[in-house]
């Protein structure tokens, strides 16, 4: 009697080709693999969506010919920054500064210092 295998996919019993052999078929696979990465986008999509917003903010704020900018809180909740999503967080002028890709943000007083990190972020 052959050896059988249940398939995480789709749960069914069969006999496998190849000793590595885990689905049932190429077409389990791909959709076992296609669900789990869905299901991934989804806890990230949220996150990942205030991140990009907050990047683009910044990108208008300071274009290429500033290096920083100075806004207050309220201006930046008016655009629709989420004060909550960050991606890093990198030493500006002796100061730790949190960072949205190639921006950081960084706190004065009642108002934060927008800019452009230098050379690799």
């Amino acid at each position: 009697m052959e050896e059988q295998k249940q398939c995480p996919y789709d749960k069914s019993w069969f006999a496998p080709h190849r000793s590595n052999q885990i689905y049932a078929s190429r077409e389990n696979q791909i959709a076992h693999k296609n669900e789990r990465v869905r299901k991934e986008k989804e806890l990230t999509k949220q996150k990942d969506n205030a991140l990009k917003k907050n990047r683009r903010i910044c990108e208008v704020l300071v274009d290429a010919e500033k290096k920083e900018v100075v806004v207050t809180k309220d201006y930046l909740s008016g655009s629709g920054f989420t004060f909550s999503v960050f991606n890093g967080s990198a030493k500006v002028e002796g100061v730790v500064a949190t960072c949205i890709y190639e921006f950081y943000v960084k706190r004065e007083n009642e108002q934060f210092k927008i800019g452009r990190l230098d050379g690799k972020y």
